[in-house]
């Protein structure tokens, strides 16, 4: 009976949305990794991926969602174990311990825990939502996000951890969390993580930090905790010097707001900085920077984004045709079956193609938040607009990764690029979103 009300009140927009990138992505698959050999292992695993993806949407469709208000934190604290276990017992690819592996085919735990981060937020922002205007009623969330956060940057995996950040801050929005709030989160964010960049590509330009002062200050800062802490003490200084001169101004500042963002966005701004150096290691830093200069490493980490550039201008408006791209034929563009797939649909499909996927990918993330929309209950709402944010800024950031506008994070995007892991949990998500959407109006 529950499966013929699911057939009934089926979004086939959504899913039939979902069916096309995924069969482009698989075509586009075959042509990144084609080199005269029609069966690839790579072509064959994601087959097999698309298979258990489908069987597991289908557990996904037909389970009442509400069940997993019930089991969603059981489901975080087992994610947050295997984002544990694979730091001990994970294979190292490409840099990252990231991957559990048995024979042929492995699974990377981080892609799976984006949804049990959504059931946990999702299940304390349903009971708490009308307290979210408080500050303190954001320490459980504060939790929830950063847990897994540091558990994935000490993969390290800089990418997965960091879409994590705005699907966390829109949900919190939604959920009615005020805006300074918010907005301190963001300028936390952007500091702590602009200036050990900011760092690192002073770092390629000696005489500009040579002979700033602010600058070395700012790097010693960042470097050990000592010096962290005078820094720490003295921007609270100036900001208190600050604070009471704009009171003596007539401005109307509330001073423990005022000091508790400033602490926030400072203190943990620099503790953040010392989590990020030990961490992140420097080839990963030139990577997220190569987006900015390219030619500071041309044949390292800007040979991707050249490469990626002169694949998609190439491609102009119609292409060059499915399996001529040179770039892509000729093996030129790295990662160019995972991580720059776009490039090579905009080399072979030109902009028509790529606009052809962006478009349903649009469908999708439109579809969504609909279903969050005309959820039954704030369960579902909060739970369908996590996930369409997850599927929204997968979208962003990959896209802008392949055309040179944001850095190189190492985002796949979701139901196209090659990687098992991420297909499932993007197919197993797709079929949350349809089991919302089915029971909206079931009582």
């Amino acid at each position: 009976m529950a499966f013929k009300n699911i057939a009934r009140k089926f979004d086939y927009v959504l899913f039939f949305s979902m069916v096309m990138v995924i069969v482009l992505g698989i075509l586009f698959i075959f042509s990144a990794i084609h080199r005269g050999k029609i069966v690839s292992p790579i072509w064959t695993k994601q087959l097999i991926a698309v298979g258990l993806g489908f069987g597991l949407m289908i557990i996904a469709m037909g389970v009442n969602y509400q069940i997993f208000r019930q089991y969603g934190y059981s489901l975080y604290f087992f994610s947050l174990i295997l984002l544990l276990l694979v730091l001990f017992f994970g294979k190292t690819v490409r840099g990252a311990q990231s991957w559990f592996s048995f024979g042929n085919f492995s699974f990377q735990p981080s892609e799976f825990s984006k949804i049990p981060f959504i059931f946990a937020l999702a299940i304390y922002l349903e009971k708490n939502h009308r307290q979210m205007y408080r500050f303190k009623s954001l320490f459980i969330p504060f939790l929830i996000v950063f847990l897994p956060i540091l558990l994935i940057l000490g993969q390290p995996d800089f990418g997965s951890a960091m879409v994590l950040v705005p699907i966390w801050m829109v949900m919190l929005f939604i959920g009615g969390t005020k805006y300074l709030y918010l907005l301190s989160f963001l300028l936390y964010g952007v500091i702590t993580f602009g200036i050990p960049l900011l760092i690192t590509y002073l770092s390629f330009h000696q005489d500009i930090l040579i002979n700033s002062v602010v600058l070395k200050f700012i790097s010693m800062a960042t470097s050990h905790w000592l010096q962290g802490i005078i820094f720490i003490l003295v921007i609270l200084v100036i900001l208190s010097v600050i604070f009471y001169l704009l009171i003596d101004l007539k401005f109307a500042i509330n001073f423990n707001n005022f000091m508790i963002t400033s602490f926030l966005v400072i203190g943990g701004c620099v503790s953040s900085c010392l989590v990020q150096n030990f961490l992140l290691k420097g080839y990963q830093k030139k990577r997220l920077l190569a987006f900015l200069d390219p030619q500071i490493d041309p044949l390292g980490s800007g040979y991707h984004i050249i490469q990626s550039k002169i694949a998609i201008g190439s491609g102009g408006f119609l292409g060059k045709g499915f399996l001529n791209g040179t770039q892509t034929q000729l093996g030129f563009l790295p990662e160019q079956h995972t991580d720059f797939i776009v490039s090579v649909v905009a080399e072979e499909w030109g902009f028509l193609g790529a606009g052809l996927v962006f478009f349903l990918f649009f469908i999708i993330i439109w579809r969504g938040l609909k279903i969050a929309v005309e959820a039954r209950d704030k369960f579902g709402s909060f739970l369908a607009a996590g996930i369409s944010c997850m599927f929204l800024f997968y979208a962003i950031i990959n896209i802008g990764m392949v055309m040179g506008i944001m850095p190189i994070t190492g985002l796949p995007l979701p139901l196209f690029s090659y990687g098992g892991s991420a297909l499932v949990s993007a197919m197993v998500a797709i079929g949350l979103l349809l089991n919302i959407h089915s029971r909206r109006y079931t009582y």
